[in-house]
């Protein structure tokens, strides 16, 4: 499978996130995340603008990093993981908002795309971050590790 970047962000994509440990603040953090299409990148500018109060615009970032961060290694004091979402599938805003506020921050700005994830340790080198679908373009028919598949 090719390995260059592609532009084109299909249904069902994900690439793979990464925050660099921040000492007295944060541990590293892994993730895979849906990156935000350009319709919801606006749209979510537009709330946050629009926003009556710090509280609101506070859980529409939460919701954001609820909404498009699929899994991730972050956990409490006792190890246990910390859900992104709640048993009915919508973000777990009490829990998002209690994330140290630089990581979750960090987090928004790669999902939102306003920023690059920064470069994994564990990565091959020369890896690319990015896992997509061009392969498709060119006509193999193959499925990556991040699920992303033929059928979209």
């Amino acid at each position: 499978m090719s390995d260059f970047p592609c532009a084109l962000i299909n249904d069902g994509y994900s690439r793979r996130g990464f925050v660099k440990e921040r000492k007295h603040c944060y541990p590293a953090v892994r993730f895979r995340y849906r990156p935000v299409p350009i319709e919801d990148h606006t749209t979510i500018a537009r709330a946050l603008q629009d926003a009556p109060t710090g509280q609101a615009e506070a859980h529409l970032f939460v919701k954001t990093v609820g909404k498009y961060v699929e899994t991730w290694n972050v956990v409490d004091r006792d190890g246990k993981p910390v859900e992104l979402r709640s048993e009915k599938g919508a973000p777990n805003v009490a829990v998002l908002t209690k994330v140290d506020t630089l990581l979750l921050m960090k987090i928004y700005n790669i999902v939102m795309m306003n920023t690059e994830t920064d470069e994994d340790p564990e990565w091959e080198p020369g890896e690319s971050p990015i896992k997509h679908e061009a392969d498709k373009l060119f006509g193999e028919q193959e499925q990556d590790d991040v699920g992303n598949s033929p059928e979209g």
